[in-house]
C-alpha cells in the first residue's frame, strides 16, 4: 500500500487521460472532462492499447477512460477509446429497477444537481459496480459550489458523509467479489492487482465537499498493488505518481514502452518499500481558460504555484491538514521548489 500516492489532476478524465498514457496534465493537454485525450494526443499509445498490441487480451469494464457521450453509442465508444485501446469494452447502466429511489434528497435544494443521495431499490446488480464485479468475475480467467455548501448545515454534511460512506462500501463490496473470484480461481500467481481512485476527495473539510482543489486530501489518492511473486502485506511511504503506473505495469509484463512517459517504474519500492524513486509528485489544476495553479509534494513541503504568482508553502511535518501558509517564513525553500515545479512546463491551455 502506498500512503503518498499522488494524482496529476484531481478530476476523473484529466487523471485517468495522465495516468492511461504516463503523461502529465501538462504534456496531455486534458484539463477537464469535456476534452477527449485523442483530440489532443491522437497517436498516443495508450496502456491498455500498448497491451493489446503486445498480443495481451485488454478488457474495459466501466470508467477506465471518462465515460462520456451520453446516449449517443458511438460517442460513448469514442470515449471509451474502444477501438485503439481495448480487445473488448463495456459500459454500464443503472436497471429500472436499481434508478427506483425510495428514500432521498438534494441537500443542496436543487442548486447542485449532483450533490443528492439515494437509496436506491434492487440488489447489487442493478448497479453498474454491481454489473461491472460481475462481468469481471467472469472475465478473469468555487463558484456556485461555495455558495451551496455554504447553506448547509450540520444534517446535510452528515446526510453527505452516511451517503458517502455507504457508496464506498458497496464498491469495497464488489471489488471483494473480484479478489474471491481470484482466491476461488487460483489465479494469484498470473495476475497483477491495482487498486487505485482516480482523485482524492474533501467530505467537508474547509466547508467543501469535491475535488478540484490543490490540498492533500484532492490529489492524494489511494494505490495498493499486488504482483505475482511479491511481498503482500507492505507499507511504503515513498512518494509516487500515477504517471509511474503505465512503467511499472510495462515492466512487469516485459513490454516495450513506446513513447518517453513522465513516471518511472515501481519496482524498486515493490521490492524494498523504504526505497525512493522520485523526490517529488507534481499536480495541476485550471480554473477556467486562463487561471491554473501547479503543486509540488515533497516529502516535508507542499508548494503550490498560481498563474497569478499567488504562492501557498505548507509544513506537513507541521501541519499535515495544510490550514497554516508558510511561504513568507520559508523563502529559500519557495525558492528551491520553485525551481523544481518549473520543470513540469506550463500548461496547454
Amino acid at each position: 500500500m502506498f500512503e503518498r500516492a499522488y494524482v496529476q489532476y484531481p478530476v476523473c478524465n484529466p487523471s485517468l487521460s495522465s495516468m492511461m498514457n504516463g503523461l502529465r496534465a501538462e504534456q496531455t493537454g486534458v484539463t477537464d472532462n469535456n476534452t477527449r485525450l485523442r483530440e489532443k494526443i491522437p497517436s498516443v499509445i495508450t496502456l491498455p492499447q500498448l497491451c493489446k498490441e503486445a498480443g495481451w487480451q485488454s478488457h474495459a469494464f466501466g470508467k477506465l477512460f471518462h465515460l462520456g457521450g451520453g446516449k449517443n453509442f458511438e460517442a460513448k465508444q469514442l470515449w471509451m477509446d474502444a477501438d485503439k485501446s481495448w480487445s473488448t469494452a463495456q459500459a454500464f447502466e443503472t436497471t429500472k429497477t436499481g434508478k427506483r429511489i425510495f428514500e432521498g434528497r438534494n441537500v443542496s435544494n436543487g442548486e447542485l444537481d449532483w450533490c443528492q443521495w439515494g437509496a436506491a431499490d434492487g440488489t447489487d446488480e442493478d448497479q453498474p459496480d454491481g454489473q461491472i464485479a460481475t462481468a469481471t468475475k467472469e472475465a478473469v480467467g468555487f463558484g456556485a459550489y461555495g455558495e451551496a455548501f455554504a447553506k448547509f448545515k450540520d444534517e446535510e454534511w452528515s446526510e453527505l458523509l452516511r451517503a458517502y460512506c455507504a457508496s464506498t462500501s458497496f464498491m469495497d463490496a464488489q471489488l471483494g467479489r473480484v479478489l474471491d473470484a481470484l482466491d476461488n480461481n487460483k489465479l494469484w500467481d498470473k495476475t497483477l492487482v491495482i487498486f487505485v481512485g482516480d482523485h482524492g476527495y474533501h467530505t467537508g473539510e474547509r466547508d467543501w465537499w469535491n475535488k478540484f482543489t490543490l490540498f492533500e486530501r484532492s490529489y492524494r489518492a489511494p494505490l495498493v498493488i499486488a504482483a505475482p511473486g511479491m511481498k503482500g502485506g507492505q507499507t511504503s511511504r515513498s512518494l509516487v505518481e500515477f504517471v509511474d503506473l503505465y512503467p511499472t505495469i510495462a515492466d512487469l509484463c516485459g513490454l516495450t514502452i513506446p513513447h518517453d512517459v513522465a513516471g518511472v517504474s515501481l519496482i524498486p519500492v515493490l521490492e524494498n518499500p523504504t526505497t525512493s524513486v522520485k523526490d517529488a509528485a507534481f499536480t495541476l489544476v485550471t480554473r477556467g481558460p486562463k487561471l491554473y495553479g501547479q503543486s509540488i509534494r515533497t516529502a516535508r513541503w507542499r508548494l503550490t504555484r498560481w498563474s497569478d504568482d499567488q504562492t501557498e508553502l505548507y509544513d506537513h511535518d507541521q501541519d499535515p491538514e495544510e490550514l497554516q501558509d508558510t511561504s513568507s517564513q520559508h523563502r529559500e525553500i519557495v525558492r528551491e521548489l520553485t525551481q523544481h515545479l518549473q520543470t513540469i512546463g506550463k500548461p496547454k491551455l
